[in-house]
C-alpha cells in the first residue's frame, strides 16, 4: 500500500492470490470483504483522504483475489 517492503524483506512475498485460491471468490464474496472493510474504516473515523485510499487498496486487493466466475 505504499510502504516500505519491510514484511516482504522479512518473510519474502505474500502469495495472498495462492493461499485463497483452494476458496471460491467470486464477485459476490468480493463484494461482501469490501463492505466489511469498509464498515471497519469507518469505525475507525479515518481522514478523508485516508479513509478514500485504504478502500482504493483494498479494492484493488479485492479484485486481484476473485478466482472464479459468477
Amino acid at each position: 500500500m505504499g510502504g516500505p517492503n519491510l514484511y516482504w524483506q522479512e518473510f519474502g512475498h505474500r502469495r495472498l492470490r495462492m493461499r485463497h485460491f483452494p476458496f471460491s471468490i467470486e464477485l459476490k464474496e468480493r463484494d461482501q470483504w469490501l463492505v466489511c472493510m469498509m464498515r471497519a474504516v469507518d469505525d475507525l473515523g479515518l481522514a478523508r483522504e485516508l479513509r478514500e485510499t485504504l478502500l482504493r487498496a483494498f479494492t484493488q486487493t479485492a479484485n486481484h483475489m476473485v478466482n472464479r466466475a459468477d
